[in-house]
Parts: structure tokens; sequence; C-alpha cells
């Protein structure tokens, strides 16, 4: 680990846990349920957030492809919650692309985090780097999107615990 990549290591390892912890206790059914019309189920953000770890492996080179990917990347349409793969089987996903990550984290040097963006992030820092900082902070907006669903349905915020 280096000092570019600690800070990194640190925000991932934190909303690894917190991913573990928001999912706790909650059923395929209540994973499913939609607040309304126009707000997505846990199911889809849960698999959204997997993909998105899948992205932030891809920019230190893994090149694999996410298996939440089509039904749960941006822009996907929403489905109806049988169309998802059961929260188990997410979370089995996010602890193995999560260990990778953590893996290609330690190995790798400041000069590939300095390579700029292969892809477009609203981020002032276009390096490789900032990507990984954007991408960690989208995963925490979407972990505050799972707490206000469980505190929906009644279940208590994991920060609470």
């Amino acid at each position: 680990m280096n000092s570019m990549t600690s800070p990194l290591i640190a925000q991932y390892k934190l909303t690894s846990q917190l991913f573990d912890s928001v999912l706790e206790g909650i059923d395929d059914h209540t994973a499913g349920i939609r607040l309304n019309d126009k707000t997505n189920h846990i199911l889809f953000i849960a698999g959204h957030i997997v993909s998105s770890r899948y992205g932030s492996a891809n920019l230190l080179g893994l090149g694999a492809a996410s298996p939440f990917n089509g039904i749960c990347n941006r822009g996907a349409t929403l489905q109806e919650p049988s169309k998802y793969p059961p929260l188990p089987e997410m979370l089995q996903e996010w602890h193995s692309i999560s260990d990778r990550l953590f893996e290609l984290l330690e190995i790798t040097d400041d000069n590939k985090l300095l390579e700029p963006l292969p892809v477009g992030f609203p981020t002032v820092d276009t390096t490789i780097r900032g990507g990984l900082h954007f991408l960690a902070g989208h995963e925490m907006f979407h972990i505050g999107q799972l707490i206000f669903l469980r505190k929906s349905f009644g279940l208590p915020s994991p920060i609470d615990r």
C-alpha cells in the first residue's frame, strides 16, 4: 500500500462494511418494494453498487464485467423484482469483487493512479485516482439510499445499531 492508495482503501473498506450491514435482515420481498413509481427498489440499488465496484476494479485493470450489468447499470429500465438475483447472490458477488479490488489497490503504484481516466466522470481530478475517489463516493451515495429505504421499512439504520 502506498500513500495514494491508503485513503482509497480506507474509503472502500468503510463502504464494504456498510453495504453488508445495510442489507442485513432484509428479505428479497422487502428488497423488491418500491416506495412509489419514481423510486428504485433495494434489489436494483444493491446490484448497481456491485456493478460500480466492478467499475473501480476495472479502472485498475481487472477487465471483467459485472454479472448485473444490463439490469443494474445506470439508465437501465427498472424491472420487476423477480428479474433480479436474490440478495445473498448479490452479497456473494460483492465480496468477490471487493476482495479483488483490495488486491489491486495493494499492488497499484502511483504512476497507474496518475494516468488519465479512460472515461469521463464529473470530477475535477481526471486521473484514475480521481475516478476511484468519485466511484467510492458514488457507492456511499447509494448506501445512503439503502439506509433511507431500510428506515422507511421500519428497520434500524446500521449506523444507529
